[in-house]
């Protein structure tokens, strides 16, 4: 495998998603704020850095008040997570089709979170930190992030493999990434080798049912 699999891809139109407004700490009328503070944070961790970010600044940024800002979030980690979580569950998902297989689809799934952890480098420490934090707040949408890698996996998996293999497939994913973090290895490689992985034990699991 020279590449990672390249498939037809639309959005998830499906409900059960969780819309990243829903991850604000309390509930307004206006969602639009919540993304005019996230798309600020992305600005001032662009021109600062992590360590100078704080609400105060972000809410600045995004013109609004401190006091409307922390009706969404309750500190930088829980908005650095709320962000995560709002570019994370707007992934496509691969296209199902005749020709569709599981090591396609999680190869465009690693894929597509690799290269968004890479798109802004200034992000990948603040996301790290963030996700870390044990806050309530952050750990509610750290939470849901975790639900959700779950049933992408579960989805790009489909039936091909047991649930011995399947869990193998998601701890090989959080370890190439943790990896990935410390420079160790390619967030590409992560990619390549989690459905290389999938296309191994699918063979295995065929060959045995054989």
């Amino acid at each position: 495998m020279n590449a990672t699999p390249t498939i037809p891809v639309e959005p998830d139109p499906g409900s059960s998603r969780i819309r990243h407004e829903e991850m604000a700490r309390r509930q307004s009328p206006n969602t639009g704020v919540l993304d005019r503070l996230l798309d600020a944070t992305v600005e001032e961790l662009r021109e600062s850095g992590f360590a100078s970010l704080t609400v105060r600044l972000v809410a600045r940024r995004a013109g609004v008040s401190a006091a409307t800002a922390y009706n969404y979030v309750s500190s930088k980690e829980h908005l650095l997570a709320s962000l995560f979580w709002r570019e994370l569950s707007a992934l496509p998902r691969p296209v199902a089709g005749d020709d569709s297989t599981a090591s396609a689809r999680v190869g465009h799934l690693v894929g597509g979170i690799s290269a968004l952890v890479q798109a802004e480098p200034e992000l990948s420490p603040a996301y790290r930190v963030a996700l870390l934090a044990d806050d309530p707040d952050t750990a509610r949408v750290r939470h849901a992030i975790a639900e959700h890698l779950m049933g992408e996996f579960i989805w790009a998996l489909g039936e091909e493999l047991s649930d011995d293999d399947r869990e193998s497939v998601q701890l090989a994913f959080i370890g190439g990434m943790t990896l990935a973090g410390t420079g160790l290895i390619s967030h590409h490689a992560v990619a390549l080798r989690v459905a290389g992985l999938v296309d191994r034990l699918g063979s295995t699991s065929a060959a045995t049912a054989g």
